[in-house]
């Protein structure tokens, strides 16, 4: 958690960022409640996994992202050919309405 939503507590993300910076783990974190009002940089922070929610920055209810550090997953589960149509439809409206309010905040900073 970048910051807590009730309290406004900004957490110290760049010295947990220097401390796993040697280990195996993977540093992930949940910057729902700082995305657009603190500019954030994960690669300056040692952050491998960053997820926000959109509609806390004015995209489409139900959508967000997750920065991702160059990794490679493994699919768990695999669709049939109809699932690979609608994924597609889907993924790129998320990007569409995710990309453009993301837009406004980066000129907004």
């Amino acid at each position: 958690m970048f910051a807590n939503n009730e309290t406004g507590y900004l957490l110290p993300i760049k010295e947990i960022g220097e401390v796993l910076k040697d280990h195996p783990a993977k540093f992930h974190v949940d910057a729902v409640q700082a995305m657009g009002k603190i500019p954030i940089y994960p690669e300056e922070l040692g952050i491998d996994f960053l997820s926000a929610s959109a509609h806390k920055f004015h995209g489409p209810k139900g959508t967000g992202f997750l920065y991702a550090k160059d990794f490679h997953f493994d699919n768990l589960l695999h669709g049939g050919s109809r699932e690979d149509k609608k994924s597609w439809y889907r993924k790129h409206h998320f990007h569409c309405g995710n990309g453009h309010s993301t837009g406004k905040i980066t000129l907004n900073i």
